[in-house]
């Protein structure tokens, strides 16, 4: 285990840019446990909000905590916590991608998917 006073760092939760790229940026954690079975960190250095990151080593979960400090001109970030979960990317866009094409289907001029069809056939 590492000492108490070693930072982690990692990603922040800004991954994307406006332009859609994958944008990472490093933070300093303060590590305010380290077990066995846990890591838990805390990062305040934003100006409206404070985080909380919990990795949890024996189910291999990570979960992190959100709460606004009630700054004046912060108000759009709740005092209450958020919960910000790491889950599998692949099922996530998954999910997205095949409702958007949906959607997209229902849009489309039957003529032009029953032609496209057709032309699948060959």
């Amino acid at each position: 285990m590492p000492p108490r006073s070693s930072p982690i760092k990692p990603p922040d939760d800004q991954f994307f840019s406006n332009a859609g790229t994958l944008d990472l940026s490093l933070q300093t954690w303060s590590i305010s446990k380290w077990s066995d079975s846990e890591i838990l960190a805390e990062n305040d250095d934003a100006e409206c909000v404070s985080y909380t990151l919990s990795i949890n080593l024996r189910t291999k979960q990570a979960s992190g905590f959100r709460r606004g400090k009630g700054t004046p001109g912060c108000e759009a970030f709740s005092t209450s916590p958020k919960i910000i979960r790491l889950v599998s990317g692949e099922g996530v866009s998954n999910e997205y991608f095949q409702k958007r094409g949906q959607e997209a289907f229902k849009l489309m001029n039957p003529r032009f998917y029953s032609g496209f069809a057709d032309l699948m056939k060959w």
